[in-house]
Order: structure tokens, then C-alpha cells, then sequence
């Protein structure tokens, strides 16, 4: 059995909603944040005469940006010049470099209006104050609908209580397998497995070791080895079913160190 990510259906947001976030609309998931530049609720409204300059940080370049930056051109035409935004893009290739730019601006007091980030650098951002809050926007902006963001992903970006990034999307990893190979072991596919001592059993009847692996028949095959996040989210998929978390209750500490982790890890090596 094999796993692969599977972007779920969700209701989008209008370019309007988006553009008034400051950032167009997860591949890798990812979370859009205003740096901290002195907001945390929403600011006093000021009537502007020229477009305003949003500088956005992200991962992403060629069409990606050039698609962002269409959005906002047509969000533009529909607003007066009270409403227009000019985005100057700060676009970054890699992942580690970008968090790494984020990082040193914030601390030279040059932080990017919007940042689009991995959510799991939330907390260590906003515990360091590189972050503003999000809740004054959600209650004060009347095109955004706080209630159209599912509470299990956007609890994930929170730090004590507070709201500080958005999602820009979610993948979600779903288990599929091969009808013929489960047949031949004898197993019926439309009985699927219920639990997890099912799921082991039908593992083990449908691995056939060869002479090497090229040539072995793998009863269950991990999604992809390496040290992408997606390898985290599923591991962390598991964990949760066995009942536990990968933070603690304030978020802010690594809680996957636990016995649920080691019986997560038992479980699928037995795999």
C-alpha cells in the first residue's frame, strides 16, 4: 500500500478577500503573516489617494509570482485608488534561505509587510515578536469571513491563544492500494482494513521478499523517504490516532517525544 497527498475541495476566497489580506492565494503547504511592524489590532482607517506598496516575501518565482501578481492587478480595477495595492514581490527559491531572510530583516527592523512561510515556523516567530497578531483584522474587516477557515488548521497557527498566520492551503494524505496484488494474497477489497492490527495483516500477506529490493513485493511502502514535511505530516497522522500531538498545550515545545511517538515508531517498522 502506497500513500499520497490529496488537496482537499475548500471554499475559496474572492480576490477581493485575498487582496485585502495582503497576499494571493499549501505545493507545500504554507501560511501567510503579516510581520510585526507595530500592528496587533486592526489600524485606525487613514483614506489613501495612491496605491499602497505591500512588500510580500515568499517562496516562489516565474509563474507562481507572475499568477499573484495577476490577482492583484484585477483586484485593482475594481477598487479606487483609496483601495489600490502595488506588491513588490521578494521572492525566494528555497525554503531555508527564505526563512533565514525573513529572520535577518525582522531583526534589522525590515520585516516584509506579508510573509509566506511554513506554519510550523509560527511559533518561534511570534514568540520573538517577528509577528503581528491576526484578530483585529478578523473581527474589524467586513469582506473576511474568519468563520470560512477550518478551526483544526487555523488552531495549528496559533501561539497563546492569539491568531497569526492563515493557511494558504492544505494537503491532507490518504491510503490507496492495489486490487489485483490484495486478490492474489487472498484478501477480500472490498473488506478493507478497520484497524490497525487489519492493516498490519494485510502488510504482511502482501510482502513477497526477492532477492533484493528491486525485485521484493512491498506489502506497505511509505510515501517517499527524505526530510520534506509531508514525510513529518504523515508520521504525525499516526501519532495523533495513537493519541498524541506534536505540541504541547501552549505551543511551545516539541511534545512527539512521547509514548505514543515510540508506539507510533514500533508499529510502522513492524510495518
Amino acid at each position: 500500500m502506497q500513500t499520497q497527498p490529496v488537496p482537499p475541495r475548500a471554499r475559496p476566497l474572492s480576490r477581493r478577500a485575498i487582496a485585502r489580506a495582503g497576499a494571493a492565494a499549501t505545493t507545500a503547504a504554507g501560511t501567510l503573516w503579516l510581520a510585526a511592524c507595530g500592528a496587533g489590532a486592526a489600524p485606525a482607517k487613514k483614506v489613501r489617494t495612491t496605491a499602497a506598496t505591500v512588500r510580500f516575501m515568499a517562496l516562489g518565482s516565474g509563474a507562481s509570482m507572475q499568477w499573484q501578481q495577476q490577482q492583484f492587478e484585477k483586484f485593482n480595477q475594481t477598487v479606487g485608488a483609496e483601495q489600490k495595492i502595488v506588491v513588490s514581490a521578494e521572492p525566494e527559491s528555497d525554503q531555508t534561505k527564505l526563512f533565514e531572510k525573513f529572520q535577518a530583516t525582522s531583526a534589522a527592523g525590515s520585516a516584509p509587510d506579508v510573509t509566506r512561510l511554513k506554519e510550523v515556523w509560527v511559533f518561534e516567530s511570534a514568540a520573538k515578536g517577528a509577528l503581528a497578531k491576526l484578530d483585529g483584522y478578523f473581527k474589524t474587516d467586513k469582506e473576511f469571513n474568519a468563520q470560512d477557515l477550518l478551526p483544526r488548521f487555523q488552531d495549528s497557527l496559533k501561539f497563546r491563544g492569539a491568531n497569526y498566520a492563515i493557511s494558504r492551503e492544505l494537503s491532507l494524505t490518504i491510503p490507496f492500494f492495489n486490487r489485483s496484488l490484495v486478490e492474489s494474497a487472498g484478501l477480500d477489497p472490498s473488506k478493507t482494513p478497520t484497524t490497525y492490527e487489519e492493516f498490519r495483516e494485510w502488510a504482511r500477506r502482501m510482502t513477497k521478499p526477492g532477492a533484493d529490493v528491486a525485485t521484493s513485493q512491498w506489502g506497505f511502502d511509505w510515501y517517499e523517504y527524505g526530510t520534506r514535511e509531508i514525510i513529518m505530516n504523515q508520521f504525525l497522522g499516526f501519532v495523533r490516532r495513537f493519541g498524541g500531538e506534536f505540541w504541547n498545550k501552549d505551543r511551545t515545545a516539541v511534545a512527539i517525544n512521547s509514548q505514543a511517538g515510540y508506539d507510533v515508531m514500533d508499529y510502522l517498522v513492524t510495518l
